[in-house]
């Protein structure tokens, strides 16, 4: 089979669509398929290339940030490893503010808008040049989608699979775009790539039941395939040696504006730092993997008794992410304020083997759905009073459970030849 995949980014960014696709596409390759993907351009990287048998065509530009670090040649960058430690530079926080007030109030769908032109424009050029028998589109961002649909209607054979990572017209406390400017055009727009395409995929079964009651007509089009278990192999990173009777709680992670937030954990954590008799004010470390927006660097900040105990690593590598992992003694977990967003990290941190504390910040919190019952598992609702909340953090850090050792089938059940069969059964038309 040939396939033709759109992401906007691709390697060397690392998120969760890069890494989910990367090994898909894979996989694909190893098993005789031909895959090309189309994403935007890199200063570092030339336009066309292979990557693991994968082929990498690169047009446009991602976003407006995307153009000025293409047009600067900037070597680290917000979504690549090495980057998000510390604090933004005042050059950066001025183009932020500038473009929140002015770009990010007007563009539509999304940020990446100003790839749909060359996007389309290359994608019509490579589906002229090989007989694709699939399209895949892989969002957010939305602009994915609205590239698919416009290669749909100049080649309507072509079976087309939307991959819904992120929602787009129903995330309103994750807005896209301008919500009050266009709420109404999000919603049309989106309900006619749901009619354009012949296979919708999202990543848990919360949004799933959310997209049928929008778009009921095209409920037949829709399966949930859930995030990726694909763990990479540890480099030989190493964190500072271990200091006697040393916890280490370890975060892998972003965090988003109003969706995802360190404040409650932070405000848990310096209550039992002060109360538990000095044996968590001595012993526990918190370690933050990912990239910082400066608004959470400031926020983590604000909490100085803190500082002995937290530690900004920045954005790592997956490999040393890997590695960073095994030296931790439990992990922490925070959701989302959204009841249908499930972060893509749930099957590496269950199948860790390492106690997980779950800070859940929506009733029906999509982490503590997809773990089911397990007993290393420590989940704090959002509607417990922060005193109890506090009790029950000590209490586990302070005799930390062995961990839960996955089972074969559930691993095997969400690893990466599972989640592969399950997309080429989608957009060959097979059920499975």
């Amino acid at each position: 089979m040939r396939i033709l995949l759109l992401t906007t980014q691709y390697h060397p960014a690392a998120n969760p669509n890069v890494f989910r696709w990367a090994a898909i596409a894979g996989h694909w390759v190893a098993a005789g398929h031909e895959v090309h993907l189309l994403c935007s351009e890199h200063s570092q990287r030339p336009n066309e290339e292979t990557i693991q048998g994968v082929q990498v065509h690169r047009a446009g530009q991602a976003t407006l940030m995307d153009w000025a670090y293409n047009l600067l040649k900037t070597k680290y960058r917000r979504s690549e490893p090495g980057t998000g430690a510390g604090r933004a530079g005042w050059g950066r926080s001025v183009l932020e503010t500038l473009l929140n007030l002015t770009w990010r109030k007007l563009y539509w769908p999304d940020g990446s808008c100003l790839w749909y032109l060359p996007a389309r424009r290359r994608a019509m050029q490579l589906l002229q040049q090989h007989d694709f028998e699939a399209l895949i589109s892989v969002g957010t961002p939305f602009t994915c989608h609205w590239v698919a649909r416009a290669c749909k209607k100049r080649f309507p054979k072509l079976r087309w699979l939307m991959d819904i990572e992120d929602p787009f017209s129903i995330a309103e406390e994750f807005p896209n775009n301008n919500f009050a400017l266009y709420r109404r055009r999000n919603h049309r727009a989106e309900a006619l790539v749901f009619r354009s395409a012949d296979a919708v995929a999202v990543t848990n079964p919360a949004v799933l039941r959310r997209y049928v009651a929008v778009f009921q007509e095209d409920a037949h089009k829709m399966r949930v395939i859930p995030p990726l278990y694909d763990p990479a192999v540890p480099s030989d990173y190493s964190l500072p040696p271990r200091l006697p009777g040393e916890i280490r709680l370890g975060y892998f992670g972003s965090f988003y504006h109003k969706i995802r937030t360190p404040q409650r954990f932070l405000e848990m954590l310096e209550i039992a730092v002060g109360q538990s008799g000095g044996a968590l004010s001595q012993s526990l470390s918190v370690h933050f993997f990912g990239y910082l927006e400066p608004e959470f660097t400031a926020m983590f900040e604000r909490f100085h008794s803190l500082s002995p105990h937290i530690r900004l690593h920045g954005l790592l590598s997956r490999e040393d992410a890997a590695a960073a992992m095994q030296q931790m003694d439990a992990l922490l977990h925070i959701g989302n304020s959204t009841d249908y967003h499930l972060p893509s990290k749930a099957p590496e941190y269950l199948f860790s083997g390492l106690p997980v504390v779950n800070v859940a910040a929506c009733v029906s919190d999509t982490f503590k759905e997809f773990a089911g019952v397990r007993a290393a598992l420590l989940h704090i609702p959002p509607d417990v009073e922060l005193s109890e909340a506090v009790s029950r953090l000590s209490g586990f850090l302070l005799h930390l459970p062995k961990g839960d050792p996955p089972g074969d089938e559930e691993v095997e059940s969400v690893g990466v030849a599972a989640l592969a069969g399950r997309y080429e059964a989608l957009i060959s038309g097979r059920k499975k």
